[in-house]
């Protein structure tokens, strides 16, 4: 079984393959995990994903 954790650096990882440009870490805030980034075109997203399990 995979880890979060582990899954979550893999993603990370192909993303600024393909150009995704983050701003700063991972955030875990008890509730959710939060990224800030930045597309090619330079768009900023925030990717959240809470932790219900």
């Amino acid at each position: 079984m995979l880890s979060f954790r582990s899954e979550r650096r893999r993603t990370r990882a192909r993303l600024e393959e393909a150009g995704i440009e983050f701003l700063g870490e991972t955030v875990n805030t008890g509730v959710c995990q939060m990224a800030f980034l930045l597309d090619p075109d330079g768009t900023e997203f925030l990717y959240e994903a809470l932790c219900w399990f």
